[in-house]
């Protein structure tokens, strides 16, 4: 949810209502562009709900770490991960020169109820990953690549979530 979503008021609440529903239903969620915006001003929307992935490019990722309050001191590669552990163990794909993955569910802010965990141990629940890709990329991204990256994604969770419903026999 995201691209192309607009940052008109009736937009973004009906962004923030699918949000909702997608969590009552503990579905998976991928936020990019303005999808993202609407996390900076409303974090507690995917605040501590771990089948959450945010996928910010550069300047997305610095206004959403400003936003959550993470210090521009922080070193470059620790802040991924404090946001990820901010928002609750919310995976966070930063996009740039070397993509970055995270997920860490270490703090107090993740949440196995709001994630649709009840039934899981909290203690084998608690983790820190984090991902670096070394593979270079083209040397210029164009338009558009982060929408089918974040769709990619959703694809594959997609496919994650008939896997946890038994869909596949």
């Amino acid at each position: 949810m995201g691209p192309g979503l607009g940052r008109e008021d009736y937009m973004q609440n009906y962004a923030r209502t699918a949000v909702h529903i997608a969590r009552q239903r503990g579905m998976f969620i991928v936020l990019d562009a303005d999808g993202l915006y609407l996390v900076g001003k409303d974090r507690s929307l995917i605040q501590g709900y771990r089948r959450a992935v945010i996928t910010p490019n550069v300047v997305e990722f610095g206004r959403l770490a400003e936003q959550v309050g993470i210090s521009p001191e922080t070193p470059h590669d620790k802040k991924a991960q404090i946001l990820s552990r901010l928002l609750g163990g919310v995976t966070v794909l930063q996009k740039g020169a070397q993509d970055v993955i995270v997920a860490d569910t270490e703090g107090t802010e993740a949440d196995l109820e709001a994630s649709q965990l009840q039934g899981a141990n909290p203690e084998k629940e608690k983790f820190s990953e984090i991902i670096k890709v070394d593979t270079p990329g083209g040397s210029k991204r164009c338009g558009g690549q982060g929408d089918v990256l974040s769709g990619s994604v959703g694809a594959f969770l997609a496919w994650g979530r008939c896997y946890e419903q038994g869909v596949f026999g």
